[in-house]
């Protein structure tokens, strides 16, 4: 199975995509249309995992999943989320789970939320995780979550392990860059 082949069996078929060059190879975005759920897309790179990125205690050839509702712009969505990857992989270190990303400007144009948080993608199909069928290794899917200053706040105060548990216990509508900010902050 391909890595393109992997995303469209867990994720969904891909309605179209976006790519810039780093470094000579092509990184792409891909979108795939209700998923999660209806009205809602999810954007995925496509590329990252050519290059191993530096862990504190090894290396991680890394995707990412981004998911928002198909009312903001998917122009931007795809911009961000280029961009976003262009910066980790200059800056050769990959996501860990629980780390936060931010404050910064507006994820999107018109956004409250301007930070990120990664995690685990929980949400979806738990085989798309971990893509095993690269010859470089595993490649680890992070999906990356939108948050406010104020969500940023709750994490580096209460830590991640609190906030993911915080977050199993209340409705949070994740792909609403606009949301009210999470109840238990």
């Amino acid at each position: 199975m391909t890595l393109i082949e992997h995303i469209e069996s867990y994720l969904g078929s891909i309605d179209k995509g976006w790519s810039l060059k780093f470094q000579s190879r092509d990184i792409q975005v891909v979108k795939i249309l209700n998923c999660p759920s209806l009205g809602v897309s999810t954007y995925a790179t496509l590329g990252m995992s050519d290059f191993e990125l530096n862990l504190p205690n090894g290396k991680v050839r890394q995707e990412l999943i981004f998911s928002i509702y198909d009312s903001y712009d998917e122009e931007d969505a795809a911009s961000f989320l280029l961009t976003f990857a262009e910066s980790i992989l200059h800056s050769n270190k990959g996501l860990l789970r629980g780390e936060v990303i931010g404050p910064g400007d507006s994820l999107v144009s018109g956004a409250k939320t301007n930070s990120i948080y990664v995690s685990i993608p929980v949400v979806f199909d738990e085989r798309v995780q971990v893509y095993s069928g690269g010859n470089g290794g595993n490649v680890v899917f992070a999906w990356i979550m939108p948050l406010q200053e104020a969500e940023v706040r709750h994490v580096n105060e209460s830590g991640w392990n609190s906030f993911e548990d915080n977050l199993s216990k209340v409705h949070t509508d994740f792909w609403d860059l606009n949301r009210p900010i999470m109840s238990f902050v």
